[in-house]
């Protein structure tokens, strides 16, 4: 294949599955350098990130990631290690509590807005105050917005405290925030496919030869959701190629 053009080498080697690209790279040197030098090419972040931010604001968000922990997940971490894009998917960051502001000040100040749902305040300072009160009447203003429950069809209730949107040019980045630890939340996620995720240093899945290699997607029981959000969920991924 050393003969063939890195866009054409590039075809061929992204076919193969994850476990078929490793055999192939076990044939010899030049497979090896084939299939290493195809992974260093595909598998960048900014692939990912560049549908949300410009290259010098990725810069300045991986140093927020590193500093307060945010995780990427959800379809954005499936995209990424799939190799696919979903367009009309939103970014998805999971970030604790008590370091949500500098995130959400961080997204305000690169010139995206706080898109409130209707149990929230208008300002986000706001909107985070009330969220870290966590009073009666917010119980209850949450539980009778129907957008916010129709939104949320693939996580589960446990951990997460709320839920910030943020827009710009057409583009969402979903902010859910977790009462104690991020993971607490994406742990509980519907599905095995979409239990992945990019750290400010590392990307994991947990599920890897289920999710890239056999396809096939477990049902998660620690998942909370409604019955009816549950399977809305599960049939998405279903559709995306996923059997369940």
């Amino acid at each position: 294949m050393g003969l063939l053009p890195l866009t054409a080498q590039d075809l061929v080697i992204r076919e193969l599955s994850p476990q078929d690209q490793l055999y192939y790279s076990l044939i010899n040197r030049e497979c090896y350098e084939t299939v290493s030098s195809f992974n260093r090419r595909a598998f960048q972040i900014e692939k990912v990130l560049l549908r949300y931010f410009n290259q010098s604001e990725i810069d300045q968000f991986r140093m927020i990631q590193y500093d307060t922990g945010t995780l990427i997940s959800g379809s954005t971490a499936l995209q990424f290690f799939d190799l696919t894009v979903y367009e009309d998917s939103d970014l998805d960051l999971y970030v604790d509590i008590r370091y949500c502001s500098s995130l959400a000040k961080f997204l305000l100040r690169i010139g995206y807005k706080f898109q409130p749902f209707k149990h929230q305040k208008l300002k986000f300072d706001e909107a985070l105050a009330e969220t870290i009160s966590d009073d009666v009447d917010l119980q209850v203003r949450r539980s009778e917005d129907q957008e916010w429950q129709e939104s949320f069809e693939e996580y589960g209730s446990c951990g997460i405290a709320t839920v910030f949107n943020f827009v710009r040019g057409g583009r969402m980045v979903q902010v859910i925030v977790s009462e104690k630890c991020a993971m607490d939340v994406i742990l509980t996620f519907h599905s095995t496919c979409v239990i992945n995720i990019i750290s400010a240093s590392h990307a994991y899945s947990l599920y890897p030869r289920a999710t890239f290699i056999d396809r096939v997607a477990l049902r998660n029981f620690r998942f909370r959701g409604a019955k009816a959000r549950n399977q809305a969920a599960r049939e998405k991924y279903g559709q995306r190629g996923w059997a369940m």
